[in-house]
């Protein structure tokens, strides 16, 4: 052979193994920065879930029935017609109170009765329109832990919730039922 030939191949070998070198220097490089752009390894920040009554430290505020226009009644009835066929209840966590009308995301209009047990002799209620606030609230009598009162509110949205609940001695509510609901 020539020595051309053999500078041509010792130069072809040279390039090659340049070549590959360049690509494996390439591949680490790229794997190495691709790795720390996709994987975080540090939280941005920490999530803390705090409770609505500890939010502001605010402690929450007594309700009462009020007269202003938006806000319905309540009237106490010794029965309930509008019963869930499902005949499903609805309990607070702690069991105190039960609803059986109305049912999750029930359709309810002025007149109708809310029916329940509970353990207390008197519970509160609030009707939320969603889109005016409270259209109706009040107190209800548990009459041998049975209760059903009949609401009357003026509706503004189409959905809202009912809430059932008691309140402790400090004015805080406890033993909550929300219930979604429908006008």
């Amino acid at each position: 052979m020539t020595n051309i030939k053999k500078n041509q191949k010792k130069w072809i070998a040279i390039m090659v193994i340049l070549l590959l070198v360049i690509g494996i220097v390439f591949f680490i490089y790229y794997k190495h920065h691709k790795t720390n752009v996709i994987v975080q390894t540090k939280p941005v920040a920490t999530i803390k879930q705090i409770k609505p009554t500890q939010a502001n430290n605010v402690v929450p505020k007594k309700i009462t029935p009020s007269n202003a226009s938006n806000q319905g009644t309540s009237t106490n009835t010794s029965s309930c017609t509008n019963m869930s066929s499902s005949n499903q209840l609805i309990q607070s966590q702690s069991g105190v109170i039960s609803v059986k009308s109305p049912a999750l995301n029930s359709i309810i209009k002025s007149g109708y009765a809310i029916c329940g047990t509970s353990s207390l002799n008197q519970i509160n209620y609030r009707l939320i329109d969603n889109s005016a606030g409270v259209i109706s609230q009040g107190l209800i009598n548990v009459s041998g832990h049975k209760f059903s009162a009949t609401i009357s509110f003026p509706a503004h949205n189409d959905s809202g919730r009912l809430d059932i609940y008691s309140l402790n001695n400090d004015g805080s509510e406890i033993n909550e039922v929300q219930i979604p609901v429908k006008f």
